[in-house]
């Protein structure tokens, strides 16, 4: 049996490895699904990260109209982010 390196470098290649063996056995489909869900959690996660670190910078949350509030928020701009599951859009 070969052994498998599962150290964070090679991670991404192992999961491609799973996915090619999955899919000659014809259960791939499930794990399309579950790849999905993977990057939407990302990006939730992610998103709410970001929008912590701005209300703790700002001192308001989003659409607050705060006396003690330090600044504001000057639009949005998407970010890519690339995980052993791909690229997501934050």
């Amino acid at each position: 049996m070969r052994s498998v390196n599962f150290s964070d470098d090679n991670l991404a290649v192992q999961w491609q490895y799973l996915k090619r063996n999955l899919g000659e056995l014809g259960v791939l489909y499930q794990f399309d699904d579950f790849e999905s869900q993977a990057h939407g959690i990302i990006k939730r996660l992610m998103q709410d990260c970001v929008n912590e670190e701005f209300a703790l910078q700002v001192r308001a949350e989003r659409y607050e109209h705060a006396p003690h509030r330090l600044d504001e928020r000057q639009g949005t701009y998407e970010r890519n982010f690339t995980t052993t599951f791909g690229t997501s859009r934050i």
